[in-house]
């Protein structure tokens, strides 16, 4: 894998501004799909690597906002003006609404 290599077979994209938690950090997702998604962060992140993510998807029509968490491999990085582009091809999915995910909050 190499910066900015390309992808194939890509799912259709949806434009996403929101904050991206991640173990180390944070970052500001750009687009989702039903196979990934694409982030910026400051720092690179390794190529290949499986990575955390997490975020709300507000603005759902008809549904409570929604917490995304999702396991992903790093499969294109971007150099960006002061920015890292990430993409993540997702290994694995859970979404929770607001009431689940403090429901399972400790006290």
């Amino acid at each position: 894998m190499a910066w900015n290599e390309p992808l194939f077979n890509r799912a259709p994209r949806h434009p996403l501004s929101a904050p991206v938690e991640l173990p180390d950090g944070q970052g500001r997702c750009r687009n989702i799909s039903n196979s990934g998604m694409y982030f910026e962060v400051d720092e690179p992140l390794a190529p290949g690597a499986l990575v955390n993510v997490s975020l709300v998807l507000n603005n759902l029509p008809t549904m409570p906002p929604v917490q995304l968490e999702a396991e992903g491999r790093v499969v294109r990085l971007d150099r960006l003006q002061g920015k890292i582009g990430v993409a993540i091809e997702f290994a694995s999915l859970r979404f929770d609404t607001a009431d689940t995910r403090a429901a399972r909050r400790p006290d």
